[in-house]
């Protein structure tokens, strides 16, 4: 080796190393990227615009799968039992949607130990349409009866969005001959709203309603509720 007696003086290896202290953080520009990746710039993609696209479409499919969930059954955890027929659900969604089953599920109540609730106060149908609105969202077409049903089973539970979809459907095929039973329902559910909406629809069409057989029934049924709506008409 050469100039070993200058590098290795007496056989032994001598390094000098030269450390830096920094007492904080050192900051320094980066000089240059390098990358075989495109780069966008604000001008190249608009996100905000593409996520009002984007959304509903994820929204879509995420209804659709929940659905399937309700068909299929796959690892429900918790039955609904209605008249005749039993529905298996999730308990998770159920507590999601609903401050009553979360409630229920939530405490040692006998529905959360029994993995079973029973609904025998509602039809098979409106526990299934209950059912499908909590996991998609959805509401299928609706008749009369069926929105009255459907509307006192959202109330029970508590599901307030679905009790408004109802309450609309009321409020849009409201006529002459269904107006005391949509004033009594409102007035029972405490739907101040929809109490207001009918009784406004009562007073407009005051000669028929008031000489009708529903009239005569539903003062025979709750006289004060006839007698508070009639006072509207001479209040000021």
């Amino acid at each position: 080796m050469e100039n070993e007696s200058e590098y290795l003086p007496n056989d032994i290896l001598t390094l000098q190393c030269i450390c830096c202290f920094s007492s904080g953080i050192i900051r320094r520009a980066i000089e240059g990227v390098s990358s075989d990746y495109a780069i966008f710039d604000n001008n190249s993609i608009n996100l905000c615009a593409d996520k009002a696209d984007i959304l509903p479409k994820f929204q879509k499919v995420l209804n659709g799968e929940l659905k399937s969930l309700l068909m299929d059954g796959i690892h429900s955890d918790i039955k609904l039992r209605a008249r005749s027929k039993s529905y298996p659900a999730h308990k998770c969604i159920l507590s999601a949607r609903s401050p009553v089953f979360k409630a229920m599920f939530s405490n040692e109540m006998i529905e959360n130990i029994k993995d079973c609730v029973d609904i025998e106060d509602l039809n098979d149908d409106t526990v299934f349409r209950l059912l499908q609105y909590i996991y998609s969202a959805e509401v299928e077409e609706l008749e009369w009866d069926d929105a009255t049903d459907l509307y006192e089973a959202a109330d029970k539970y508590q599901i307030l969005t679905l009790k408004d979809i109802c309450s609309s459907y009321f409020k849009i095929h409201l006529c002459r001959n269904n107006a005391c039973a949509a004033l009594l329902l409102a007035d029972l559910h405490h739907d101040e709203h929809l109490k207001s909406f009918v009784q406004d629809f009562i007073l407009r069409h005051a000669k028929d309603i008031m000489n009708s057989e529903e009239w005569k029934e539903l003062m025979k049924i709750n006289l004060k509720l006839a007698a508070e709506t009639m006072y509207l008409q001479y209040k000021e």
